[in-house]
């Protein structure tokens, strides 16, 4: 347990008078309350037995916060707040079914213009005696950079809980105080949940800004194998996102547009490099400084033969990229490299990987998927290079033991960096990738070799978890 801030022990101190409850309703076995102290509109949710969670609905520093009207509506209620300097209006509801949701909104309306220098997280962990749980509890996922917003974690009671902040009502608060919502949603047992992100800039006077709109759905299940912890976020999630507001359904003119961009494409010389001959894609428009990729090639070949069977059209540039991908095989190391082996000079070793004979793991296996799906569609050359690079692919496997680094060289399996962060383990997306191509190699050839190989790797998918994915 980190040490709780201040704000927490000052709201745990408040909330253990037992504030009057303004609106209190039960689903299932889901004690739904709301009340106020001095600076904070809460929604508390219980069970008979266990602790309790606090949601901060509404905040304001330093106490002041006035109730100036309160309104029930069919699943909850809405409220008008006040303060020196501005207005407040939230609103709660509790929406019953099999997974009970609370779903709380809070705008914003300053008098004056404002600078937001610090905000606490929404929500409080307490156990059955009205502490902050000091129990560890267990947060199975949450938000990564500017990803969605959300948190999955066990309540202090028998169940979990799924929370989603909608970054996307926060766009206008955002863009006037210049501030990102990555790593927003987060923090640490027992202050969790969304914090209001500082900006460099004030907000503006008499002008409403959307300050928090979460959803958070109740299990009364706790997951025990990883399956479960899988399959109820998927249940939460969706839950969640059928609340979220979606935008109006609009007609794209998707042939068009792909008919452009296929132009642009074939046409724009920044989209290509040549060497020794041969016509390759560029991984960035006009980069010619970093030799041709083979994953770039069979990333933009394996569309264009969708499209070219779905629109009838003969797409001719499908030939020029075939023609190129024997030049990405090493002979001597028995297996596709990710750079042009004729260009490799041009690398300016910058960052770790762009060097020669440098490997980055997925770099590997996504061409090797992509060449299964050519082979199994009865391309020869894709055939060939796909299972004369496997022997190189499960050697690297078994050398790593199925936990493959970032980086490594290819020609001594010399590891060039192992973690993506100091305790966070390689690149965990790869065993996924790399049992998919052994299902694939099984398919086209019926060796049950590989069939076996595919097993063995996905046993030590076991205990990833959530933490499952690299990027």
């Amino acid at each position: 347990m980190i040490q709780p801030s201040p704000w927490a022990i000052a709201a745990t101190s408040e909330l253990a008078k037992n504030p009057l409850p303004i609106y209190n309703t039960a689903i299932l076995d889901h004690l739904f309350a709301v009340c106020a102290t001095g600076d904070s509109l809460w929604a508390s949710v219980s069970k008979k037995t266990g602790g309790r969670l606090w949601f901060r609905v509404a905040f304001w520093p330093g106490g002041n916060l006035k109730i100036e009207e309160v309104k029930e509506t069919a699943s909850g209620a809405e409220f008008r707040l006040s303060f020196p300097g501005g207005k407040i209006g939230a609103s709660i509801s509790i929406i019953t079914g099999s997974q009970p949701v609370l779903h709380y909104t809070a705008s914003l309306l300053p008098s004056s213009e404002m600078g937001i220098p610090f905000w606490p997280r929404d929500i409080l962990v307490h156990a059955a005696d009205g502490q902050l749980a000091a129990d560890p509890g267990k947060i199975y996922a949450g938000q990564e950079g500017g990803r969605s917003g959300f948190i999955y974690f066990r309540a202090p009671f028998e169940g979990t809980v799924l929370y989603l902040q909608n970054l996307t009502a926060l766009n206008e608060y955002c863009e006037q105080v210049h501030a990102s919502c990555a790593a927003a949603v987060g923090g640490n047992w027992p202050e969790l949940g969304f914090a209001l992100p500082v900006g460099t800039e004030a907000l503006k006077a008499s002008k409403k800004v959307t300050i928090s709109d979460a959803i958070v759905v109740f299990d009364t299940e706790i997951p025990k194998t990883e399956e479960q912890v899988a399959t109820a976020y998927i249940d939460l999630l969706a839950r969640a996102y059928r609340l979220m507001p979606k935008p109006e359904t609009s007609y794209q003119d998707w042939p068009t547009i792909l008919e452009k961009g296929l132009k642009d494409l074939l046409e724009s010389p920044g989209c290509w490099s040549q060497v020794a001959g041969y016509k390759y894609f560029n991984a960035y428009v006009s980069d010619y400084n970093t030799p041709p990729e083979i994953m770039v090639q069979l990333a933009v070949m394996l569309p264009l033969i969708d499209y070219e069977t779905w629109s009838g059209k003969k797409i001719d540039v499908i030939e020029v990229i075939a023609a190129c991908l024997p030049n990405f095989f090493d002979k001597k190391l028995g297996t596709i490299v990710r750079w042009l082996p004729a260009a490799e000079d041009k690398l300016e070793e910058e960052e770790e990987q762009k060097k020669p004979n440098v490997m980055d793991s997925w770099y590997l296996h996504h061409p090797l998927l992509n060449l299964s799906r050519l082979a199994l569609q009865g391309n020869r050359q894709a055939q060939k290079l796909f299972l004369d690079s496997l022997k190189y692919a499960m050697k690297v496997a078994r050398h790593f033991k199925y936990n493959w680094p970032v980086f490594y060289k290819m020609d001594t399996l010399e590891i060039i960096k192992a973690e993506t962060a100091p305790g966070a383990g390689g690149e965990h997306d790869v065993p996924g990738t790399y049992i998919h191509i052994l299902l694939q190699a099984y398919e086209l050839t019926g060796k049950s070799s590989y069939l076996k190989e595919a097993a063995k790797a996905a046993k030590h998918l076991e205990g990833l978890g959530l933490a499952i994915f690299y990027q």
